[in-house]
């Protein structure tokens, strides 16, 4: 979970503090592609090579101590293997040799990774529903953001309802949302905002099997391998299907994805 952790991060900000990042203040700032990704990549590495050692005997067993896997280092490994991967593709021409080996090797990630061990209880609920719904001082504090209700709606995509409430003026059926950074009241008030869906039970996701799915698509495309990329799309059509979402809607959005996947070089 460190070098998860640490993908996080660089992903979001780029150079950050690595090699001194634990030290404590004036910590230097370690470039991004030839420090910090292939730091952690040295790390799932190393984690990967002691898959033996965790399943060797006389190690004491974890169970209900992991809140992710319940102690199973298969799924552990799985995971660091896939976010590995990930990785890989930040820089994938210099990548493509490795990025081929662990295709041909698999073993990727098959079960969700999440944190799913909440209750609708005090202090023991999701962590965003407990802050946002239950102990802040307002209950309406997240809402609807303009840029995703609008790619949802023109796309007539029906997660728009597991993603918002309707809102709570005269029109329950509708959605409404914010731009980011409005603070016009008179156009945008609480009261006629979509307000987002959060449970107390609702898992914190690490790494969906969707996900790893849809990143070994994108390698084979990228590799120029349009049949296993097509069989695991197909895959996650089937999928995806069950939750109300068109066969025919999806495969016009993993064509156009495919087709732009090939063409653009992901950098760091």
């Amino acid at each position: 979970m460190t070098a998860f952790t640490y993908h996080v991060l660089t992903d979001a900000y780029g150079d950050i503090p690595f090699t001194e990042a634990l030290k404590g203040k004036n910590c230097k700032y370690d470039d991004s592609k030839t420090i910090v990704y292939p730091g952690i990549i040295q790390m799932l590495n190393d984690a990967i090579d002691k898959a033996d050692d965790a399943s060797a005997k006389g190690l004491l067993a974890m169970s209900v101590e992991d809140y992710v896997y319940d102690g199973d280092m298969t799924k552990w490994i799985r995971f660091a293997k896939t976010l590995k991967l990930k990785l890989l593709m930040r820089d994938f021409e210099a990548n493509k040799t490795e990025i081929q080996t662990m295709l041909a090797a698999g073993d990727f990630l098959k079960d969700d990774a999440t944190v799913h061990c909440f209750e609708d209880v005090v202090n023991k609920s999701n962590p965003f529903y407990e802050n946002d719904r239950r102990q802040l001082n307002t209950t309406n504090n997240v809402r609807a953001c303009t840029t995703l209700y609008q790619y949802l709606n023109e796309n007539d995509d029906p997660r728009i309802e597991d993603f918002y409430e309707p809102t709570a003026g005269s029109d329950y059926s509708a959605y409404k949302a914010i731009p980011y950074g409005s603070r016009d009241s008179k156009l945008y008030s609480i009261r006629g905002t979509s307000r987002a869906v959060i449970g107390a039970l609702d898992p914190v996701y690490y790494m969906s099997a969707a996900e790893a799915e849809y990143l070994l698509s994108e390698c084979y495309a990228r590799l120029g391998d349009k049949g296993n990329a097509k069989t695991i799309t197909r895959m996650l059509l089937i999928y995806h299907s069950k939750d109300g979402i068109t066969m025919q809607r999806i495969s016009l959005l993993t064509e156009v994805n495919m087709l732009s996947t090939t063409q653009v070089k992901m950098q760091c």
